[in-house]
């Protein structure tokens, strides 16, 4: 599945001129793709295959949470997760229990959640990553 300018019924109004992803939770049995620039939504994204988001000044939030605690892409499948881009901002959890979860990016590219998966790549500069809820432990760790 392809989110996209053609993909209309993902959008506000049906427009995606709007820039704004319907709320709710975007379920596929195949792989999603995310592609553009300047968009935002509180969406929640669920794949049996890859989940891949591509743009800059794209603006996600988990579905029915604002701080982090909810679960914003879930991929089941070896290819997990790709995202790209500068400017993005992702508050929610990523999970790919059983592959890749991959972020590269530049300039103000923050996740605030988690990141829970088989193996992780991050790579760029000025990225950062926190906590949902401001509280607990901010560090880093491998958990085998």
């Amino acid at each position: 599945m392809t989110i996209d300018s053609e993909a209309a019924q993902y959008w506000n109004n049906d427009d995606w001129a709007t820039r704004e992803l319907k709320p709710g939770v975007i379920c596929a049995s195949g792989s999603i793709t995310v592609s553009g620039a300047g968009f935002s939504g509180n969406v929640t994204l669920v794949a049996q295959g890859a989940i891949s988001v591509s743009g800059a000044g794209i603006n996600l939030t988990s579905f029915l949470d604002v701080d982090g605690d909810a679960l914003l892409m879930a991929s089941f499948s070896m290819a997990g997760l790709d995202i790209s881009g500068a400017g993005q901002s992702w508050v929610g959890i990523l999970f790919a229990s059983n592959g890749l979860a991959q972020a590269s990016g530049a300039g103000a590219f923050s996740v605030e959640g988690g990141i829970i998966a088989d193996r992780v790549a991050v790579v760029g500069s000025g990225m950062e990553l926190g906590q949902g809820d401001g509280e607990g432990d901010t560090s880093i760790r491998l958990v085998e």
